[in-house]
């Protein structure tokens, strides 16, 4: 059941994600500052969403095979891969306004 419990929360991720996308879009339209400080919120709790989910999926891969479980991963797996480059290409960008 932790396989399902990653799959849940790979859905999350997805349904704030589309919340971020349509987010960014208002924000630039009309220019709104606390939408974006919402968006940056919101993208870091997808972040650590996808991180819990990604523990559950990997906890669940010794259950039986059900596409729920494998969603479940990939989607989790893409979260955090694109949270970890976020962070990572903001700390180079922090370090090159330093140097």
């Amino acid at each position: 059941m932790r396989s399902h419990k990653g799959f849940r929360y790979a859905m999350i991720s997805l349904v704030l994600s589309t919340v971020v996308l349509a987010g960014s879009t208002l924000s630039i339209a009309y220019d709104l500052y606390i939408l974006s400080l919402a968006i940056g919120l919101i993208t870091f709790l997808i972040g650590m969403i996808s991180i819990i989910g990604f523990v559950f999926s990997l906890k669940g891969i010794k259950e039986k095979n059900t596409v729920k479980k494998w969603i479940g991963l990939v989607i989790n797996t893409a979260f955090l891969l694109g949270f970890v480059f976020v962070i990572i290409a903001n700390i180079i960008d922090i370090y090159k306004a330093f140097s």
